[in-house]
């Protein structure tokens, strides 16, 4: 993640906030971030069903190999869509990394479950898919 958006959590007082207007001026991030932004900032909420379904195939492979990787310069782009996914769903900002760490495994498990859908291994229900705890126990895949 770019230096100007780092993140710590020391400090009670301050709190991690998304501005998508820096987001989405920000050249060094990969365009479905960017765009994601946009779209957040614009309509004000988008559920993570809708966005994984207009993803394209080609973004969807490029975050999961992303996801693999620690080391990828863009890994830290999943746990930036994961968060602005969460808000854009109504849920409040991450306060800790606990959180930040929870919300990235859903969405990489998510991705998954996504590409394995596109494969026509399983049947997604991608109305149940969200970061929400009141979520957590509805049925989000059924193998074929």
């Amino acid at each position: 993640m770019r230096k100007d958006m780092k993140m710590e959590f020391e400090d009670d007082s301050e709190k991690f906030s998304l501005v998508y207007e820096n987001i989405i001026k920000a050249k060094d991030l990969m365009p479905i971030t960017r765009a994601l932004a946009l779209d957040l900032s614009s309509a004000g909420y988008i559920s993570v069903g809708d966005f994984l379904r207009d993803m394209n195939d080609n973004d969807l492979e490029n975050l999961l190999n992303i996801s693999e990787n620690e080391e990828r310069e863009e890994y830290s782009q999943i746990l930036l869509i994961s968060e602005m996914l969460s808000t854009g769903e109504g849920l409040s900002p991450s306060d800790n990394a606990e959180e930040f760490a929870y919300r990235m495994s859903q969405l990489v498990m998510l991705l998954a479950v996504e590409s394995l859908h596109r494969k026509g291994l399983v049947k997604i229900y991608r109305e149940n898919m969200s970061f929400g705890e009141d979520m957590a126990n509805k049925i989000i895949v059924e193998k074929l």
